[in-house]
């Protein structure tokens, strides 16, 4: 981001400079400016004093002006309704004439006149000619219509003066007049000063919404932290104001909007940058704000959004001063909140005030240039990017920080992640060794079978229905959980466990409990746990293993799919194992032999499926067979008598 937004900042900065007019000199005194010592190749303001006849619409002056009318000179720019002329001050409401006369250089022979900000229609009349019109002037409410347009107007000379006049009227807002600074030039000097301000608006425009873009993105990842949410809609609500003043792309990006509705757009865009701003300056120092202050801001500004949205522009737009002083207090508190950061040491706070310094001088320079306090230009919109650009560094250095943080814990996880999953591994092969260790000799009974339960698992997860339930999780815990098959051995007597010869009834009964007591000491250790574990599957294994098909099998006696698949497959395994290993009464079955011996028990003891498993993968089985060795004679023994 930062390598995008920086060579751009500095095009931005470089096409910045001469695109301002210089101050007006000379200034119009009494109607007339005298520019005859100027280089129109330069565009020039027409400030000053300007003919100003009120509730008249002239063409051209009167010829005996200073008899027959009443007239009056009024500063251009200035509302007619503030203290700018030299007789009165006038009512907001109403409509007058403006005019001045203007004595040019020799060889003039055709110019160009740029007008905007005027309140809130005119008619341009250059030596008598309509040339120019902005909405319908009128007398009344009813007969004029307001409109917002910027405009340029070519024209030839014809001779060595020009007379304008301006007829505007106002019945709409709380002020009405000529605001904007009129400004003639040649056409080509006209266009190039047009242009530059347009190349500063759009790459100012463009530079936010990407940083808007960027931050709305950010928090779509991290929607915990909602820096970047109120960051990213208090850029997007700047580009909109934007596009709504200086030089109105509103009305070129959509010619047919009422005026209404883009008044409307102009005043929320500022209504709602205040209460997003403290937003986002509240979630990026909670600590150092107060949050009934936050409150209350968002209180005071939720009247002034409601109006905007709800009443004419007659109405809403006598509300702007006092919403201006509101964000002066606004921008106080900012001020308060964000040296209360640097003195604690927050991160990056010396940047943030420097860059809302600046913003906050720059927007009390508008404040003042629009009550025509002072008469600079408007700086708002470079302010807001010095500002946004620097507050998108900091968030993206916050980020970068949260990243490397997620990055660092990450990595502990994977290294806590490895470790976990050792002691698992551990903790099971340990269980299951707790039962062989009381035999003579172990041999690779639980190697082999967890290696058949992983094949069989792993051909059986091709099978539709199973593709879902037999992931590579479930795999890897039914090859490591197998081995605890007979761990509830333990706690069978050594004189019945070890016993060389046949169990009578009574012994067998107590033989059969080892599944009963190796399901429930595992199921009491994951209820220590208290969720399901690696030992959800041990569990399901010691319990069930030696449950068959048909139901005859023990302790419960269940039936098909009653038996859990992991059991139904290490019954499988188990007996396989049993058959083919050697053992002091008998000798190991070969692989065909056993084969023959489990598809006998099809349907009977083994699931049908698992069986058409077995021939798929019964050479696979066989080579784990011979590859492993035989197993210990004396476990065959117990397998069988189990």
């Amino acid at each position: 981001m930062k390598k995008v937004l920086l060579p751009l900042f500095l095009l931005f900065l470089i096409n910045l400079h001469g695109h301002e007019i210089p101050d007006a000199i000379p200034l119009a005194r009494e109607g007339v400016i005298d520019l005859r010592g100027s280089l129109l190749d330069n565009p020039v303001k027409l400030n000053g004093e300007w003919l100003f006849y009120w509730n008249e619409f002239l063409v051209s002056a009167p010829q005996n002006r200073t008899e027959e009318w009443d007239i009056d000179y009024m500063e251009v720019p200035a509302f007619w309704n503030n203290p700018a002329s030299l007789k009165q001050e006038y009512p907001r409401e109403g409509y007058a004439t403006y005019q001045i006369k203007i004595l040019l250089p020799p060889h003039t022979d055709f110019l160009a006149l740029e007008l905007k900000y005027v309140f809130t229609s005119y008619r341009l009349y250059i030596n008598g000619e309509l040339y120019d019109a902005v909405g319908v002037p009128g007398v009344s409410t009813e007969t004029g219509k307001p409109a917002f347009r910027s405009k340029t107007v070519s024209f030839p000379t014809r001779g060595s003066e020009l007379d304008l006049s301006l007829q505007v009227s106002n019945f709409n807002l709380n002020k009405g007049g000529i605001w904007g600074d009129p400004v003639l030039g040649t056409p080509e000097g006209i266009n190039r000063m047009r242009e530059g301000r347009i190349f500063r608006d759009f790459s100012l425009c463009g530079l936010i919404f990407i940083m808007s873009l960027y931050h709305l993105e950010m928090y779509f990842y991290r929607r915990k932290d909602k820096t970047a949410l109120y960051f990213g809609i208090f850029c997007l609500i700047i580009v909109i104001r934007i596009l709504s003043t200086g030089e109105l792309f509103l009305t070129r990006l959509i010619p047919d909007i009422s005026w209404n509705l883009h008044l409307t757009i102009e005043y929320l865009s500022f209504y709602l940058a205040i209460p997003v701003f403290s937003l986002y300056l509240y979630n990026l120092y909670p600590r150092q704000n107060h949050k009934p202050v936050v409150r209350t801001i968002l209180g005071v500004s939720a009247p002034f959004i409601l109006l905007t949205l709800f009443t004419p522009p007659r109405i809403f737009n006598r509300t702007l001063p006092y919403f201006q002083l509101i964000s002066i207090i606004v921008c106080s508190y900012s001020l308060y909140v964000l040296v209360r950061a640097m003195k604690s040491h927050s991160k990056s706070s010396s940047t943030l005030l420097t860059g809302f310094f600046i913003l906050v001088l720059f927007f009390l320079n508008d404040v003042l240039h629009s009550l025509n306090i002072i008469h600079t230009a408007f700086l708002m919109p470079v302010g807001l990017f010095i500002f946004i650009f620097t507050q998108s560094l900091l968030i993206q250095r916050i980020s970068r920080e949260l990243f490397e943080t997620v990055e660092k814990q990450k990595n502990e996880l994977v290294i806590s992640h490895t470790l976990f999953e050792k002691s698992r591994l551990g903790t099971i092969l340990g269980l299951a060794k707790l039962a062989e260790f009381r035999d003579e000799d172990t041999g690779q009974h639980l190697e082999r079978m967890r290696e058949y339960c992983r094949i069989l698992a792993i051909a059986l997860s091709k099978r539709e229905g199973y593709c879902d339930y037999i992931t590579e999780r479930y795999i890897d815990d039914l090859y490591q959980s197998a081995i605890l098959h007979d761990i509830g051995k333990v706690s069978v007597p050594d004189s019945i466990l070890l016993k060389p010869g046949k169990l009578n009834e009574e012994e067998y009964e107590l033989m059969k409990l080892h599944t009963v007591r190796g399901g429930e000491a595992l199921e009491n250790i994951e209820a220590k746990i208290g969720m399901e574990s690696f030992l959800t599957l041990g569990k399901e294994i010691a319990w069930a293993h030696h449950e068959k098909w048909d139901g005859s099998g023990y302790p419960k006696g269940l039936k098909g799919r009653e038996i859990p698949l992991s059991a139904r497959i290490t019954s499988v395994a188990d007996v396989y194992d049993a058959l083919t290993s050697e053992r002091p009464y008998k000798k190991a079955f070969s692989h065909k032999e056993a084969r023959k011996i489990i598809l006998e028990g099809e349907g009977i003891h083994f699931d049908p499926l698992l069986i058409k498993i077995f021939l798929e993968v019964e050479g696979q089985l066989n080579e784990i067979r011979l590859s492993y060795g035989e197993a210990n004679p004396l476990e065959a023994m117990k397998s069988l008598r189990a």
